[in-house]
């Protein structure tokens, strides 16, 4: 295991049971791992935006003929589906609920299952 992307969205934050073992957690990985990468991910404190068309229009422009504007979204997005990318392993942590705060993490997935507008 060489990195890990734990994903937070309870609004409870750091009093949450979930974050809780989810901290736990990852210290038994960190102690079991010790060249593991841990990113972890608060989606209520910093909240991702939901998929919009000037998103997906930056998505599906060629990179040598967007905007700035363009330049930027698809940028943030590339961040987050390298986050993805390189995790060998991705915790959600709040019950095993998809949660709300987790659903705008829906179109990085399916940009990682079509190779096109990557």
């Amino acid at each position: 295991m060489n990195n890990v992307l734990c994903l937070n969205c309870s609004i409870q934050g750091d009093s949450s049971q979930s974050r809780q073992l989810s901290n736990k957690l990852l210290e038994r990985i960190k102690k079991t791992y010790s060249s593991v990468k841990i990113v972890s991910r608060d989606l209520v404190r910093d909240p991702l935006p939901h998929l919009n068309g000037a998103q997906f229009n930056a998505f599906i422009t060629p990179p040598e003929q967007r905007t700035s504007e363009q330049k930027v979204l698809a940028s943030q997005s590339d961040d987050l589906i390298k986050e993805i990318s390189d995790a060998d392993t991705v915790r959600a942590m709040h019950r095993n609920r998809l949660e709300l705060e987790q659903r705008p993490w829906d179109h990085l997935l399916q940009a990682l299952s079509n190779p096109w507008i990557v």
